[in-house]
């Protein structure tokens, strides 16, 4: 049975009370990409945002998210068209997939890293549901105009794709879902957040049966010195970035930086709501 993923919308939990070991920690998946670049590529891509590049564009911000934080994966799209990519990203109909025509409230659900599976890192989007670059209500002419005219008021739900696809990328690259944190772009259920989630500067540990407030360089030297150093809350293990880093390395980038990266793939063009 291939080992996958999936980000539902919140009239279902999808919580996975499994994937908890003990309150310190995500027992994590067992499998991840060797050290050095992967590729990904949309093979097919939907008709709620009109031109495939927009979607592009959209799909390599949500991969900017996790490369900026990995010293040891690079993860680049594959251009060329005659040539295959490691992770395969499709918008499907639900009735033609296997997995989502018996599940109405999943939006997507990605493949986990896996050495002896072809369909590792792969990611599906139901096209069911409406995508748009920002989540926002949607007219009803614009995805239906058979049974709405221009005039109508009706407006539609839509899904935000970059939200949704940096969720599934994290499951493309290893991570299972944390239902212990709200703010994390993996929780479980459908949020709109864009960002991954990072710690404070400062965290409460337990050192000597004291409460000290700590930042990771103060942990580290602690640690160093043979002292046992003990998170005072589950929340202070369970975000996007430090366990992104675990298994793929830390990496720093300047903050001026990714912001000229991030201008860079938006630059000269306005994405269609």
């Amino acid at each position: 049975m291939e080992a996958f993923c999936r980000l539902g919308i919140p009239s279902i939990n999808y919580a996975e009370p499994s994937y908890i070991s003990n309150m310190n920690e995500i027992d994590e998946w067992k499998h991840k990409w060797n050290e050095g670049k992967i590729t990904w590529k949309l093979e097919s891509d939907t008709p709620d945002i009109e031109g495939k590049k927009f979607e592009v564009r959209i799909i390599n911000l949500a991969f900017l998210a996790w490369g900026k934080e990995m010293k040891n994966l690079k993860v680049r799209q594959q251009k060329r068209s005659t040539a295959d990519a490691e992770l395969k990203i499709n918008f499907v109909a639900k009735e033609s997939d296997s997995y989502l025509k018996d599940k109405p409230n999943v939006l997507a659900y990605a493949y986990f890293p896996n050495p002896r599976s072809s369909l590792a890192g792969d990611i599906t989007f139901n096209d069911d549901y409406i995508w748009s670059a920002n989540g926002g209500s949607v007219p009803a002419w614009k995805h239906d105009p058979e049974h709405y005219s221009r005039y109508s008021k009706t407006m539609f739900k839509s899904y935000d794709l970059q939200h949704v696809a940096t969720h599934e990328i994290g499951h493309a690259l290893g991570l299972k879902h944390n239902p212990h944190c709200r703010e994390c772009v993996m929780y479980p259920t459908y949020s709109g957040i864009k960002n991954l989630h990072n710690h404070k500067a400062e965290r409460k540990y337990l050192v000597h049966g004291q409460e000290l407030d700590l930042t990771d360089e103060a942990v580290a030297t602690y640690r160093k010195y043979g002292v046992e150093v003990t998170p005072v809350s589950i929340e202070d293990y369970l975000h996007d970035v430090e366990r992104i880093q675990q298994f793929y390395g830390k990496r720093n980038l300047p903050s001026r930086l990714v912001e000229i990266l991030r201008n860079k793939i938006r630059r000269g063009y306005t994405i269609p709501e």
